[in-house]
């Protein structure tokens, strides 16, 4: 019995020193491809396709709500709060390009927020990777 301990340990002790040299460089991950492009005082934001796959990117369609009357439904992560309170979220565009559009949010489920300012119906709004887009917008995250 006694052996039969020590290969488990043993096994775990070479598997730390392994790992201990597999740590992150201290460079950290490479900056998003990204750039911001202002015409007409509006901002926009184009990745590359590989900072897209990178950050996970995901989109879904605006959709008109039902039984709602003029409210904007869209999925409660394509939401973005600013440290003022304010929200927003990123539409689509053009492929890869997205633009930071204010919304008001009329009230909220556990799945959608429901606009009354916002994105029309049909409008592509970014569900994962917004946070990303924000910061290379605002200057959090570095351009290339």
């Amino acid at each position: 019995m006694g052996d039969e301990r020590r290969v488990p340990a043993a096994v775990l002790a070479v598997a730390a020193i392994a790992l201990a040299g597999c740590g992150s460089s201290s460079s950290g991950p490479a900056p998003l491809a990204a750039r911001l492009v202002t015409a007409g005082g509006q901002h926009r934001v184009v990745l590359s396709r590989e900072s897209a796959a990178r950050i996970g990117l995901r989109t879904a369609p605006a959709k008109r709500a039902a039984g709602r009357g003029r409210l904007v439904a869209i999925p409660y992560s394509a939401l973005i709060y600013t440290a003022g309170g304010k929200t927003f979220t990123y539409v689509q565009t053009a492929p890869l390009t997205f633009m930071h559009v204010p919304v008001h949010v009329a009230d909220l489920t556990s799945r959608q927020a429901l606009l009354s300012t916002g994105p029309a119906p049909g409008a592509i709004v970014v569900t994962v990777g917004g946070e990303e887009l924000h910061g290379t917008e605002t200057g959090i995250q570095e351009p290339e």
